[in-house]
């Protein structure tokens, strides 16, 4: 068992926001070596199943990515923010591949016995006049 047991589902999408991740979790692995484990989550359910099997075996489990008030999402292909992609060719096709309920309501018990902390990446719109930016913010 870790000390710690990091969660980061990976990113390729084209507007990510969370590269800066990459810097928190090389710092995690400096100062804490062999008492931290890093999962990164890949692009298939199946990475998914067997990352919640590990976690929910730990104590203290640090998500880094994005979410929302009810969720965590997982990892993001090369193409997964767009919409309309058939759910077979996200599963088959890494670049396609987007998953945005990785940790729900309906499975956070899975972690009852865990300590759960969340670095937490969320996207706000603003409008300004005509223009739509888009802007993140940490939680």
């Amino acid at each position: 068992m870790s000390e710690v047991f990091a969660i980061y589902p990976i990113d390729k999408s084209s507007n990510s926001s969370t590269k800066f991740l990459d810097r928190i979790n090389s710092f995690e692995m400096r100062n804490l070596g062999k008492n931290r484990h890093c999962y990164k989550v890949h692009f298939s359910n199946q990475d998914y199943e067997n990352c919640i099997k590990m976690a929910k075996r730990e104590h203290f489990i640090f998500y880094m990515g994005h979410g929302g008030p009810t969720k965590l999402h997982g990892a993001c292909g090369k193409n997964g923010e767009l919409q309309n992609i058939d759910s077979l060719a996200m599963e088959e096709n890494p670049q396609f591949y987007r998953n945005e309920d990785f940790i729900t309501t309906n499975n956070i018990s899975e972690f009852k016995d865990c300590i759960f902390s969340v670095f937490l990446v969320i996207p706000i719109k603003i409008k300004l006049n005509v223009l739509d930016v888009s802007q993140y913010r940490l939680v």
